[in-house]
Formats: C-alpha cells, structure tokens, sequence
C-alpha cells in the first residue's frame, strides 16, 4: 500500500487483527516488517489502536480478586526457577552448568 492510495479491505482487517493480537506468529511477523517499509499501514494500526482505546473508556475499572496477584506472582516464580534449572542443569541438548539440580526440593523439579 502506498501514501495516498487507498487500503485494502485486507490491509484494513490485518491492520485491527494485528492491534487485537490475533494474528498467528507467522502473519504478525510478516505483518510487522511491512510496518517499518509502509507508512500508510502504520498510519491504519494507529486507527485502530485509537479505535480501541475509546471503547475502554466506556468501561468502569474493576479491581481484579485478590487471589489473582497472587497466582502470577506464583506462577512468575516458577517460571523463573524453572529457567534456572534449564540454565544449570541442561535441557535438550544443552550442557548442564552445575552438577545439581538447583531447584529447591519443594518445587519438585519437573525435568530432573
């Protein structure tokens, strides 16, 4: 799509598939070079995102259940105890940086 030129009805729903996010890896990459050479498509994802943004203003703020913190921070933590483990324990083919397993017994690693 060049400047001046009008988009494509398909330009015009990658462009708010890309905003939502639900556009498979492959098309997002894809999509996301054609950003960085075509002004006009950038100029379209800002229409949407602005498109976007004014329906969340139509919305009250709701305060999420406090449990909810509590499991990401969870979830966050093993995740990064898991990364750890990944790093010093080796995993498909990566050597192991510690004879060990460094995670903590409680966790009960899931590789080890």
């Amino acid at each position: 799509m060049s400047i001046g030129q009008d988009p494509s009805e398909d330009d015009l729903a990658l462009a708010g598939e890309y905003v939502l996010r639900v556009l498979s890896p492959a098309d997002e990459v894809a999509f996301a070079a054609r950003l960085g050479e075509e002004p006009a498509l950038r100029s379209l994802v800002a229409d949407w995102e602005n498109r976007f943004v004014s329906l969340a203003d139509e919305i009250d703020e709701v305060a999420p259940p406090t449990q909810v913190f509590s499991k990401i921070s969870r979830r966050s933590l093993l995740k990064r105890r898991l990364n750890l483990h990944v790093l010093a324990c080796g995993f498909g083919g990566v050597p192991p940086l510690v004879s060990q397993c460094l995670v903590p017994p409680l966790l009960s690693c899931p590789i080890c």
